[in-house]
Parts: structure tokens; sequence; C-alpha cells
């Protein structure tokens, strides 16, 4: 996986929560998103590896299946959840300016 990737994300999200209130509070939706749906995509990975890897050879143990969780499933979903998070924030402010003009 691109840890890369995740890395630049959070200097990203680092850089913008400097920049106001605002923005901190958009930059701490997407992280919060980010680690939730990081942390289920790690714990569904590790239990449905775990499942493959005894229902494919239940006499033999595998060292690899527990891996899936940390290494593909987890950053997927902070890679997904983070965007998702920025959105979310988007739209609240933009409704909460709605309803308050002035």
């Amino acid at each position: 996986m691109s840890y890369g990737f995740i890395v630049f994300l959070l200097v990203v999200v680092f850089f913008y929560r400097a920049r106001g209130p605002k923005q901190r509070a958009l930059a701490n939706r997407g992280l919060r998103w980010g680690i939730v749906l990081g942390c289920i995509g790690f714990g569904i990975g590790l239990v449905v590896g775990i499942v493959i890897a005894a229902s494919v050879h239940p006499t033999e143990s595998s060292g690899f299946a527990a891996l899936l969780g940390p290494f593909y499933t987890g950053p997927i979903g902070f890679k997904i959840g983070l965007p998702i998070g920025f959105v979310a924030g988007v739209i609240r402010q933009w409704f909460w300016q709605a309803a308050n003009p002035y």
C-alpha cells in the first residue's frame, strides 16, 4: 500500500488545521472519519483474514492471514474515510451558514 499517500494526507490535514477555527473543525471531522473507517477496515481485515485462512487450510496455520487488516483494509478505510469526513464537514458548514446568514 502507499503509506506515502497517507503521510501526505496527514501533512495536508495538519497544515490545514493551522489556518483557523473553521478549517480546524473540517480537518478534525476528516481525521475522525478516517480513523473510524480505518479501525473498522482493520478489524474486518483481521477477522476475515483469519477466517479465510482457517477455511482454506484448516489444518495449517497461515502467518500472513492476520496481515490483511493492518496492511490493506485498515489504510484503505483511512483513505476512504478522510475525504468522506471533509465532504461531510463542508456540507455541514454550508448548511450552518445557510441557516445563520448573519
